[in-house]
């Protein structure tokens, strides 16, 4: 290997800050004892991290063409180099949707598909933007990468994200018109955590487009309720507050 110094070139999906990645990389490269570095990741993460991350970014010394062609070998094909050389292509697009480059995606949907999950990446935000992509262009995949998202969660974070990551999945259901499932979900999360304002801010900005006006001012109102008892430490009283106003005018032009 190469390189002398920590790397300077990151990935959206890092899951580590990247003053951490830079006293692991130079630790690394040390020869130094990597327990003392870190300390709140185990010493074999931080091994792989550094591997990973500065053999990724020798291979994005290589030129966009060559970065670019499907056939290049570039030594083995980790979940970072993927997410890595994908973000090098999509360049100052940063949205999936937007790029020409059909091997952004591909890359990108092979690290989000591994069965071995990178000590350096956060895998949630990358299932996230791929589901974005599939919706914008109405393709049920979506739902694949945002159940990804949740047994993720479910495996490696103990579901402290449980109800946002079954709001998406929701969305998304109502996105592709599939409204029955799309509500039960909703009612499911709403019977677990009643009082979870993100969900209620969901459905009075989100059901009015799809023509469930009436669920969506009942939400928007119920919000209001809410920051009446717990206060507005979210700062969404405006939110449902226009939610109201919009849906109200929706309402008097039918």
């Amino acid at each position: 290997m190469t390189q002398r110094g920590a790397s300077k070139t990151h990935t959206r999906y890092l899951r580590l800050s990247h003053s951490d990645l830079h006293a692991i990389q130079r630790a690394f490269l040390a020869g130094d004892d990597l327990r003392r570095v870190v300390p709140w990741l185990p010493a074999k993460d931080k091994c792989t991290i550094a591997v990973e991350t500065l053999d990724a970014m020798e291979v994005l010394r290589q030129s966009h063409r060559r970065l670019r062609d499907p056939d290049a070998d570039f030594g083995p094909a980790t979940d970072f180099k993927c997410v890595t050389i994908a973000e090098r292509l999509l360049g100052a697009q940063r949205n999936l949707h937007e790029t020409q480059t059909p091997r952004v995606r591909t890359l990108l949907e092979e690290a989000a598909r591994s069965p071995t999950a990178s000590p350096a990446l956060e895998y949630e935000p990358l299932y996230r933007d791929l589901a974005e992509d599939a919706l914008l262009r109405g393709d049920t995949i979506a739902l694949e990468w945002l159940r990804r998202a949740l047994a993720h969660n479910l495996s490696y974070h103990d579901g402290d994200d449980l109800a946002f990551e079954l709001i998406d999945l929701a969305s998304a259901y109502l996105q592709l018109d599939d409204l029955d499932l799309g509500l039960m979900i909703l009612t499911k999360i709403l019977r677990l955590q009643p009082e979870n304002i993100w969900i209620h801010r969901f459905m009075a900005t989100g059901l009015g487009p799809l023509g469930l006006r009436r669920l969506a001012r009942e939400a928007a109102q119920r919000g209001l309720e809410l920051i009446e008892v717990t206060g507005d430490p979210e700062d969404l009283a405006d939110t449902f507050l226009l939610a109201q106003v919009t849906l109200h005018a929706a309402a008097s032009q039918d």
